[in-house]
């Protein structure tokens, strides 16, 4: 059976890297945001240039659920 001390121990180290865990995760999720608005500005960009391009909107209004 592990002593005291040894139990311990092993719950810093298992804090330590449950905290690094979730300081990496949060990066990751900040990453994941940036990426997405990099996207949707991207998909923006994309038909505005289709619709220049043919004159056809998929949306009249510019935007996606939005009634032209």
């Amino acid at each position: 059976m592990l002593d005291q001390k040894k139990i311990e121990e092993n719950l810093k180290t298992h804090f330590k890297i449950m905290n690094e865990m979730c300081l990496q995760m949060r990066k990751i999720s900040d990453q994941m945001e940036r990426l997405s608005n990099e996207l949707h500005e991207l998909s923006r960009n994309t038909g505005s240039i289709a619709q220049k391009i043919t004159g056809f909107s998929r949306y009249p209004s510019g935007l996606p659920g939005v009634p032209g």
